[in-house]
């Protein structure tokens, strides 16, 4: 009698990027790759036309000046950015399931990440908190509001980041 003991590994093929297009003004970003170097000084390493960026809670990374109020990319947020220059945004990490990653919400405004890594119509994305949710805008004036029935929204999209007002507590979990 003799046994034999397999050993095996498995290789993820884990790394995983997005490329965030990014126009002259005020763009809403967010990602669903953690970075491999979360610092915001690394996300944005190489890019001369970021003026800064901001946070849903008023924090900015200002590079300039050498300011970062932010620390590490989080990837339950979406960030303000404002740039003096068309560029693409080039995150490399882990790309996250959505299903798994979910968005704690207390009552107010969030500005929270898209998670998934393919456009879903607005309504179906948020169904998760669809009871709480009040409204949901993007960066180019478009809104979903389910208690009228209003989505000029449309699709949510990766890369792009997102306001919600919240009436309750909830979790956001992207399908």
């Amino acid at each position: 009698f003799w046994s034999k003991i397999w050993s095996f590994t498995t290789v993820s093929d884990s790394i995983s990027n997005i490329y965030i297009p990014l126009i002259i003004g005020w763009n809403i970003i967010s990602s669903n790759v953690i970075p491999d170097e979360p610092a915001m000084e690394s996300v944005f390493e190489g890019m001369n036309n970021i003026v800064f960026v901001k946070n849903g809670a008023g924090q900015i990374f200002f590079p300039a000046l050498g300011l970062n109020q932010i620390g590490d990319w989080n990837i339950e947020d979406g960030y303000y950015v404002y740039t003096n220059g068309s560029s693409i945004l080039n995150i490399t990490g882990t790309e996250v399931n959505p299903v798994l990653q979910g968005i704690q919400l207390n009552p107010g405004w969030h500005l929270v990440s898209y998670l998934r890594n393919s456009p879903m119509n607005a309504q179906q994305a948020l169904s998760s908190i669809s009871s709480n949710l009040i409204i949901a805008k993007n960066n180019l004036g478009g809104i979903y509001h389910p208690g009228f029935g209003i989505n000029t929204l449309g699709e949510m999209q990766p890369g792009q980041g997102y306001w919600l007002h919240i009436s309750s507590p909830a979790i956001l979990t992207y399908p």
